[in-house]
């Protein structure tokens, strides 16, 4: 059950970067002239390099995440940049994309939500008992911070036995914590740091839908204006979702962190 627990919390908790709603759902505008786009800043071209480290049942080990803001998307009337991330573990690289935009209020990944139809087929099935329902964007920042304390990131529910049972199976929320300082690449910088948690509820057949086990895991992001993303610390499975999928772990106790080195905004 255990091995099958962190493959499903794996596969849940990074479905948005496997790949559109253009509806911010957020805050008002703010009128200071700041915007959530100077907290995940940059177009093409943009590079950011990060060193993190992961601990899990095998050990300690290291890596590097190179990123880059390779080109545009335009996804029904919603244009996306797409980030690539490469991730070096050791002798193995990996890589992965996925499509986010900015706006005045918030910064948003988008998700192909077919994969849910290919993630119960994987798991055998039959389509026409379950219903899985997913929002169609991930909300990573809600803008102004100190205006959404707290917000719904991400929902998954399914539906099952024709609606007489229903369930949401990962609930991602953003909470502002706040402003710290931080020393990232040897200079004093303001950070506003917004934690994330995930519950996830899976149960172990489709007749225990309405008792399953709830597993919830947390990790901290670490965002300068005009800069972005300068670091990242918690649970290892979320952050494998950041990093593009590339760091696996053995359990879902792993932890991970990673830090900016290097940045070149365009």
């Amino acid at each position: 059950m255990k091995k099958t627990l962190i493959y499903l919390l794996t596969i849940l908790l990074m479905l948005f970067i496997s790949s559109c709603s253009s509806d911010d759902d957020g805050p008002t505008d703010p009128t200071d002239g700041t915007s959530a786009t100077h907290y995940y800043p940059g177009g093409v071209g943009s590079t950011l390099n990060y060193q993190g480290q992961t601990t899990d049942s095998s050990g300690t080990s290291t890596y590097t995440r190179d990123v880059s803001f390779s080109s545009q998307l335009n996804i029904g009337n919603t244009t996306y940049i797409i980030q690539s991330n490469y991730v070096n573990v050791g002798p193995a690289t990996f890589s992965a994309e996925f499509p986010f935009r900015t706006s005045t209020t918030g910064m948003f990944i988008y998700i192909d939500t077919a994969v849910f139809d290919e993630l119960l087929d994987s798991l055998g099935i039959d389509p026409s008992l379950v219903t899985i329902i997913a929002d169609q964007e991930v909300r990573l920042i809600s803008y102004p911070f100190n205006s959404t304390p707290q917000w719904n990131a991400y929902t998954v529910s399914v539906t099952a036995f024709g609606g007489l049972i229903s369930l949401n199976i990962l609930e991602l929320q953003g909470n502002y914590k706040g402003q710290e300082q931080l020393t990232v690449m040897g200079q004093s910088m303001t950070a506003e740091k917004v934690e994330y948690i995930a519950t996830v509820k899976i149960p172990e057949s489709l007749e225990d839908i309405a008792n399953p086990q709830t597993v919830t895991l947390s990790a901290s992001a670490w965002f300068v204006k005009d800069i972005g993303l300068v670091k990242l610390d918690g649970s290892g499975i979320i952050i494998a979702a950041f990093t593009g999928g590339g760091l696996e772990f053995d359990d879902d106790g792993s932890t991970a962190t990673e830090t900016l080195v290097a940045y070149d905004i365009k």
